[in-house]
């Protein structure tokens, strides 16, 4: 009885584990109503049973010593200023009104290579930008106006021979190339199927190639060749500048485009053509030589002896007409003068005119005063010789 008390008071009083044991204790085997059970150092009890883990109704739960992990899914980055962390920059274009039925928006994600073969990650990665527009006529102008100062040219092989051409907006594919999803999109397609694309990427950035020289350029071979063909310069020396005879003749060209504005010394104009040439694209050259001279240029650059000439002569016909019109104002002057004369001699001919006539009106009144008075002196005698 006192065991079982002791046993039941123990088991009451600390519930703990049967694999935990008492320092000390005697362990022998028990039957299962005294709820405890053999201890392995007894050579003849069996192996106990194994560790379960407590049900969730049970009032203390396991915690466990290590820390909490939070296993986060992995990120990609799309471009290269992503993966450094660098939230990439949109450019949104104006929107129309929302009330427009027709309304399309396709958002791009320009990248400008020099191969058509060249990787996207390897490429220059410009902002991303949102354009708008009632067609795709409309979205592919903006994208036009806002990349094509992007590409240097349009490279066109013919019976093996390269030429660069200037690339228009209605030849925007040979330079161009829509992506979405790694699909490249059909540049023959209906404006209706464009329209119908558009809406299909709802919103989502599709990729925008810029090819530098067109889709022509397939890889770098091709790069190389139509580069020594038509962009590098034929002559250059060890430096990589270009070669003597090639500076004598952008010289004489600035010379025979500009020598009638400008006359210079020889250093000036070596040194505007220098500034040209520096330019290692030779297909800019010919556009070049018809630009003004560079700002630094100016102050070495003077009016050409034809120019000056032709500003002297321009100044004398100007002062020669200056001339004449003051010469015909002192004439027509003169002949104010004359007239006015002329009119004050006619003015001094009807003054005697007047005069004589006021002579004679007044000789007039004097012999009618005087017959006047002869008649009344007539009358008077004779009534005065009646009333004698």
């Amino acid at each position: 009885m006192a065991a079982a008390t002791d046993g039941g008071s123990s088991a009451a009083a600390s519930p703990a584990p049967p694999y935990i044991q008492g320092a000390g204790a005697t362990e022998s085997p028990l039957s299962p109503s005294t709820h405890q059970l053999p201890t392995r150092s007894s050579p003849t009890c069996p192996r106990p049973a194994r560790r379960t883990p407590p049900s969730s109704s049970s009032s203390s739960a396991r915690v466990s010593p290590y820390p909490l992990r939070v296993r986060t899914p992995p990120q990609t980055a799309s471009t290269p200023q992503a993966s450094r962390g660098h939230r990439p920059r949109v450019s949104i274009d104006d929107l129309p009104d929302e009330g427009d039925q027709h309304f399309l928006r396709l958002v791009v994600e320009p990248i400008v290579k020099s191969t058509v073969g060249q990787r996207d990650a390897t490429g220059r990665h410009l902002e991303i930008f949102a354009a708008s527009g009632a067609s795709f006529a409309d979205i592919m102008h903006k994208l036009w106006e806002k990349f094509s100062g992007n590409i240097k040219g349009q490279a066109v092989k013919t019976d093996d021979t390269w030429s660069l051409e200037t690339p228009t907006e209605a030849s925007w594919s040979s330079v161009m190339q829509l992506k979405s999803n790694g699909r490249i999109a059909s540049a023959t397609k209906t404006p209706e199927l464009w329209n119908k694309w558009i809406v299909d990427q709802k919103n989502n950035p599709v990729t925008l190639s810029i090819y530098e020289y067109g889709q022509a350029v397939s890889n770098a071979r091709l790069l190389e060749e139509f580069l020594q063909a038509c962009i590098r310069p034929q002559n250059t020396d060890r430096s990589g500048a270009a070669a003597e005879n090639v500076m004598r003749d952008m010289i004489m060209q600035l010379q025979e485009i500009w020598g009638n504005t400008y006359q210079a010394s020889a250093v000036t104009w070596r040194m505007w053509a220098n500034d040209i040439m520096r330019n290692l694209d030779r297909s800019t050259r010919a556009r070049a030589v018809f630009d003004a001279p560079p700002t630094r240029l100016e102050r070495y650059l003077g009016p050409s002896d034809g120019l000056v000439h032709e500003h002297l002569t321009r100044l004398t016909r100007s002062t020669r007409v200056a001339l004449d019109t003051v010469n015909f104002a002192l004439a027509d002057n003169a002949e104010l003068t004359r007239d006015w004369e002329a009119f004050g001699r006619r003015l001094e001919c009807h003054k005697r005119a007047l005069e004589a006539r006021k002579e004679t009106l007044e000789g007039y009144h004097a012999d009618v005063q005087m017959g006047v008075n002869r008649c009344c002196l007539t009358r008077y005698n004779a009534a005065e010789t009646t009333a004698s």
